[in-house]
């Protein structure tokens, strides 16, 4: 039996999945959803016999798929992945969830309402050095964690829009959140500190700050402080927990 496997979105991030995919045994991109057919029909010619679509639902029609990549912005979130529940097909989703809140609490609720096999790529909690620390923190007392996710501004309009991407913590640190979650438990409570220093004066329509702090304390009792830039030049970056 051979997956059929479409992709929504056509960015980096997509050609990424969609060559690991298309390298696996028994696994087939069969379509392409983009902004426009034709972005669509570009990346689906990377591999054979794809077609690319306009639209989920003419992608939905014509093909019958195994399961769904989801590649998209966060402010995309929302009506695809209820269309991919209502039709029962399992699908992955690249962080983040959304720009707000109430988008994956209503992902959530039809979840619930219909089980489906889904997951997000945070992907860190998936290496080996990181099964390895959580081996080694078993039964012990965690003090406090320290993360951070320093770096430069993604060259892509939407980024720059706190409606489009939710700024950095959402966008990009989330991953130091999820590893901060897996590793040393929830989350009870938050304080933060945002400003803008740098990249307005550079960007034009910049509404996310590009320097933070977000200082949280766990269930455990434990604090935990996580800070974020994109202010730093391309190339230059620090992440980890």
């Amino acid at each position: 039996m051979t997956l059929q496997i479409g992709i929504v979105g056509t960015g980096w991030f997509s050609k990424v999945h969609g060559d690991i995919l298309a390298g696996m045994d028994g696994v087939r991109v069969t379509a392409v959803t983009g902004t426009t057919a034709a972005k669509a029909q570009a990346l689906a010619d990377r591999y054979p016999g794809a077609i690319g679509f306009g639209s989920l639902t003419d992608m939905l029609d014509s093909q019958k798929l195994d399961a769904v990549y989801l590649c998209i912005p966060p402010m995309a979130h929302g009506d695809i992945e209820a269309e991919l529940i209502e039709r029962g097909i399992p699908f992955f989703v690249e962080k983040p969830l959304a720009a707000d809140l109430a988008t994956p609490q209503g992902i959530l609720a039809r979840l619930e309402q219909k089980p489906l096999v889904h997951a997000v790529g945070y992907h860190f909690r998936y290496k080996e050095s990181i099964r390895r620390l959580k081996e080694s923190l078993e039964g012990r007392t965690i003090g406090m964690a320290l993360g951070a996710w320093m770096g430069d501004m993604p060259q892509v309009a939407w980024w720059r829009s706190q409606e489009g991407s939710g700024g950095q913590f959402v966008e990009q640190t989330t991953h130091i959140v999820d590893l901060l979650r897996y590793t040393a438990g929830e989350v009870t409570e938050v304080y933060a500190a945002y400003g803008n220093r740098v990249v307005q004066e550079h960007f034009d329509n910049v509404t996310v700050p590009d320097v933070g702090t977000v200082t949280m304390k766990l269930q455990s009792g434990a604090v935990a402080t996580i800070s974020n830039t994109c202010i730093l030049p391309g190339g230059v970056s620090e992440v980890g927990l």
